[in-house]
């Protein structure tokens, strides 16, 4: 009889452990899922940041030429450099 209930016992904290192992194994792959995705957005930040900073140096560049350049030398090199979507509003 003691020895019916110890195999019930047994089975049951068994079956309860697997249970366990089987969340625990569920949760673990939520979270590499989630790194993987949150590593993805990493990336595309320190590309965008990348191509911010090559920006911002192309804006100075530009900026310490109008510094040194007459208004209508500035009016001729805005015309060059501004793309035509950002003009036409103003054509």
């Amino acid at each position: 009889m003691i020895h019916h209930y110890v195999c019930t016992f047994l089975g049951d904290a068994l079956s309860k452990a697997e249970l366990q192992k089987a969340e625990l194994e569920l949760e673990i792959n939520k979270a590499k899922t989630e790194e993987a995705t949150l590593k993805d957005a990493l990336l595309k930040m320190q590309a965008m940041n990348e191509g911010l900073g090559q920006d911002k140096v192309e804006l100075n560049k530009i900026i310490m030429q109008v510094g040194l350049m007459t208004p209508p030398a500035f009016l001729l090199l805005i015309w060059v450099k501004l793309p035509s979507q950002v003009l036409s509003p103003f054509l």
